[in-house]
C-alpha cells in the first residue's frame, strides 16, 4: 500500500481500505536491498499465479531499471507535494466538511465574501473565487492559496472550533514545508505537525475518512531530505508546461508530430544569426549561455538571500552585497534630514557593530520598488505596486528599536533608498526599505496562527528600525480591516515567499 514502508492497510475487495494509524514505530521502512530481493523473486516466479501472488504479498514488480546498480527504487520514487497536500488532502477535507454539513450553502456564501475582503498583493497566482460553485474544479494553485493564505481567516466562526484546530495543524505544517529555503528544524516541525494532524483527523472523522495521502504526509520528510525543498521537485512547473502545450494550436490530427515541429522551430530560431543592428544591446538577453549562467547564479545565491532575512547575528552578512537586488532605472534624489541621518547611522552601527562607520553623504537615491531575486516588492510611492507594499520581517522591536530576535512583524514600505556609506575607509552602497511598522496588539490570538491581528493605522514610534536593508524583507502579506470589540483591527495573513 505504500512505497516507503511496509505498513499493512486492512481491507478486502469491495471494502474501503483502512488507512488509519499514525504510530510510525509500527511502520517497518522499505529498503533498496529488500526491494531488489523481492523483485527478483517476482521475476523468477515459475507461473503467472505465483508471479501475481508474490507481487501482491511484497507490493513489488520487477523493473529493468533495477539493472542499474545505482538505482534505488525506494528513495528515487518521491511523493509529489502538489498532489499530496493540495489536490489531495486540502480538496478532500473541504468536500468532507460539506458532505457532513459542517459548511452549509449559506456558509459558503460567507466564505466568498471573506475571500473577496482580503487584499492580496500581486504575483500570488490564481485566487480561489466563487468557492460555493467552483471548488470542485479548483486548480492546485488555488487550493494552495486557499490553504496557506485564506483558510484560517475565512473559516473562523464558520467551522466548529475543534475541527478548525485540526485544520490549523495541517495549515501550519504546509506553511513550514512550502518555504523556498527549508531548515532542518522547520522540516522536523512540519513532519511532527503532519503526524499530529493525522491523529486528530482520525479522532474527529473516524478511520474510514483517513486517506492514503494522509499516510504519505508522514513520508514527505524523507523526500525533502533526498530531493531538497519542495519547490525543487513538486509538479507545479510540470503542470504549467502541460498548460503551455495544451494551449498550442493544433488541428487534432497527429498532435505529437505538430508539437515536435513547434519545438524544432523554436530551436531553429536559436540557430538563426542575430541581426547586427543593436547586437551589443540585445544579444546578451537572447544568449542561451548567459541564460544558463543566470539560472545557476540565482539558484546558488538564493539561499544566501533568504537566510539573510532571518539571521540573528547581523554582523555575519555583507549588507552591501546587492547581487540579487534589482532596482528600477528611474529614481529621485532624496535629502535626509538630521533626525533621519541619526537613525540611519544607528542602523549602520547595528549592521556593522565592529566596524568604523562614517556617513559621507546626506543624499540618497529614492526608488518606488525593488526586485529581490525574482520577486517584486512595491511601496506607497508606486501606485502600480501599492498592493505589494505590505511586508513582514524580523527587524523591528517595540518603540522602533532594531531587534532581530522578535517574530516577524508587518509593516508598510514608504519607499526604497540607496545610500553610500564609508566603512573602514571604503565606500559601500546599501539599499534600504523605509518602513512604518505596525504596533503590537495584545489581541493576537483571535484567529489563530498563521493569521495575526494588529492595530489598524497604529505604528511604532520612529526609531532606527525605520531603515531596514532590503535583504531583510521576509515576505508579503494579505490583509483585511475589521472592527473587533469596537476597535479597528488589521488581519494579516502571511504569503509564502515565491521562488521561480
Amino acid at each position: 500500500g505504500c512505497s516507503k514502508c511496509f505498513k499493512y492497510f486492512p481491507g478486502s475487495f469491495g471494502e474501503k481500505v483502512d488507512y488509519s494509524g499514525f504510530d510510525r514505530d509500527m511502520w517497518p521502512p522499505c529498503h533498496n536491498s529488500s526491494h531488489r530481493i523481492h523483485a527478483e523473486m517476482v521475476r523468477k516466479a515459475s507461473t503467472q499465479s505465483k508471479h501475481e501472488a508474490l507481487a501482491t504479498k511484497y507490493g513489488v514488480y520487477y523493473s529493468s531499471l533495477l539493472q542499474l546498480e545505482y538505482f534505488d527504487a525506494v528513495r528515487f520514487a518521491s511523493i509529489d507535494p502538489m498532489h499530496n497536500l493540495f489536490l489531495g488532502t486540502a480538496k478532500n477535507v473541504f468536500k468532507l466538511w460539506i458532505k457532513k454539513n459542517f459548511l452549509s450553502k449559506k456558509d459558503l456564501k460567507v466564505l466568498e465574501d471573506k475571500i473577496n475582503s482580503l487584499d492580496v498583493g500581486t504575483g500570488v497566482g490564481r485566487l480561489p473565487h466563487r468557492i460555493a460553485s467552483n471548488y470542485g474544479g479548483y486548480t492546485a494553485s488555488q487550493w494552495k492559496n486557499w490553504t496557506l493564505i485564506y483558510s484560517m481567516f475565512c473559516l473562523k466562526h464558520l467551522l466548529p472550533e475543534t475541527h478548525l484546530r485540526c485544520w490549523q495543524t495541517f495549515v501550519l505544517a504546509c506553511q513550514y514545508l512550502c518555504t523556498p529555503v527549508l531548515s532542518k528544524t522547520d522540516l522536523l516541525k512540519a513532519d511532527l505537525l503532519f503526524v499530529k494532524f493525522g491523529e486528530r483527523f482520525e479522532q474527529l472523522y473516524g478511520k474510514k475518512a483517513v486517506t492514503p495521502n494522509m499516510h504519505l504526509h508522514c513520508h514527505l520528510k524523507e523526500c525533502v531530505i533526498d530531493c531538497g525543498p519542495v519547490h525543487a521537485f513538486w509538479c507545479f512547473s510540470f503542470e504549467r508546461f502541460n498548460g503551455i502545450l495544451g494551449a498550442m494550436q493544433v488541428n487534432g490530427r497527429s498532435v505529437e508530430i505538430q508539437l515536435m515541429r513547434k519545438l524544432l522551430a523554436g530551436w531553429f530560431v536559436w540557430d538563426v544569426k542575430f541581426p547586427s543592428e543593436f547586437q551589443e544591446n540585445f544579444l546578451p538577453f537572447f544568449s542561451q549561455e548567459s541564460h544558463d549562467l543566470y539560472e545557476n547564479f540565482v539558484v546558488n545565491n538564493a539561499t544566501s538571500l533568504f537566510n539573510s532575512a532571518y539571521c540573528l547575528n547581523l554582523g555575519d552578512f555583507q549588507w552591501s552585497d546587492l547581487t540579487l537586488v534589482s532596482l528600477p532605472s528611474s529614481f529621485k534624489h532624496f535629502a535626509l534630514n538630521p533626525d533621519e541621518l541619526r537613525l540611519l547611522f544607528e542602523c549602520y552601527k547595528a549592521l556593522y557593530p565592529r566596524e568604523e562607520i562614517e556617513l559621507s553623504s546626506s543624499v540618497a537615491r529614492k526608488f518606488s520598488n525593488v526586485l529581490l531575486g525574482t520577486e517584486k516588492f512595491g511601496s506607497k510611492l508606486d501606485c502600480r505596486n501599492l498592493r505589494s507594499a505590505g511586508i513582514m520581517a524580523s527587524w523591528s522591536g517595540d518603540n522602533g528599536l532594531i531587534d532581530t530576535s522578535v517574530p516577524t512583524r508587518p509593516g508598510i514600505v514608504n519607499f526604497y533608498i540607496v545610500h553610500t556609506v564609508k566603512i573602514n575607509g571604503e565606500f559601500h552602497l546599501h539599499a534600504f526599505a523605509v518602513v512604518w511598522w505596525y504596533k503590537t496588539d495584545c489581541d493576537q490570538g483571535h484567529f489563530g496562527k498563521p493569521s495575526q491581528v494588529w492595530k489598524l493605522h497604529n505604528y511604532e514610534p520612529c526609531g532606527p528600525s525605520l531603515f531596514m536593508p532590503v535583504q531583510r524583507i521576509g515576505q508579503k502579506f494579505a490583509c483585511c480591516s475589521l472592527e473587533l470589540n469596537g476597535v479597528d483591527k488589521l488581519i494579516v495573513n502571511p504569503i509564502p515567499r515565491s521562488f521561480h
